[in-house]
């Protein structure tokens, strides 16, 4: 069974989700836990980075990049 705030989303998420968190993401206070993440969407690949935040496109855009392509290779490899 779903934690109580899963209901607030409705419904779980079961499409393969990669999720990639930020230290500076909105202040560093609202990136979601792991595990909170994890009650609410099929998460298969999680990265924490200890710099960027909101805008990390445009602040680190090689490394998030990298990030994307190992998350598709992840789950289109499986």
């Amino acid at each position: 069974m779903k934690p109580e705030y899963a209901k607030i989303a409705g419904r779980y998420l079961s499409v393969p989700t990669g999720y990639a968190a930020f230290k500076h993401d909105l202040g560093g206070k609202i990136t979601a836990p792991l595990e909170f993440a994890k009650d609410l969407c099929n998460i298969q690949h999680y990265t924490y980075f200890k710099d960027g935040g909101h805008f990390a496109a445009f602040e680190m855009p090689e490394e998030l990049a990298k990030d994307v392509f190992t998350f598709f290779k992840k789950v289109y490899s499986a």
